[in-house]
């Protein structure tokens, strides 16, 4: 989420060799907070999850409850609400049929998919025969 907010700090380092690279990073991702690295840019819960996940060890398990408790109330905070509609699903709904709900000239459509067919069980005249000679579990004497 920084990436997308504001681009990474150590993005553009340069050294003169891969290794020293690689070290400038960890040296810039060691000496930056998760408060430093999306102040103005995020809310303080992501500089909380970062600090968070950058103190467990390698086989720590994470807190998941926390986690999601801590963006759920974010989520709440700012007024948004569950309604199973993604930002993304809305703009490519609106790019197909436009914003009054019918296709618009510059979008090509693709045609509909039909919905699977519902499947039934149709019971022969073999099978229904079988069912009905022998109540289940009785053997034929001969």
């Amino acid at each position: 989420m920084v990436y997308f907010a504001r681009g990474l700090p150590w993005q553009g380092l340069k050294a003169a060799t891969e290794k020293e690279k690689k070290e400038l990073i960890k040296e810039k991702k060691l000496e930056l907070s998760g408060k430093q690295l999306c102040e103005d840019v995020l809310p303080d819960e992501f500089a909380t999850y970062i600090d968070y996940t950058r103190s467990l060890s390698f086989g720590d398990k994470p807190d998941y409850a926390y986690l999601h408790g801590l963006f759920r109330r974010l989520f709440v905070r700012e007024g948004f609400k569950y309604d199973n509609v993604f930002d993304w699903t809305e703009k490519r709904f609106n790019e197909i049929y436009g914003k009054v709900g019918q296709p618009t000239s510059s979008t090509p459509t693709k045609p509909q998919k039909r919905p699977p067919r519902q499947r039934t069980v149709r019971q022969g005249p073999a099978r229904a025969r079988r069912r009905t000679s022998r109540p289940r579990g009785t053997m034929e004497q001969g």
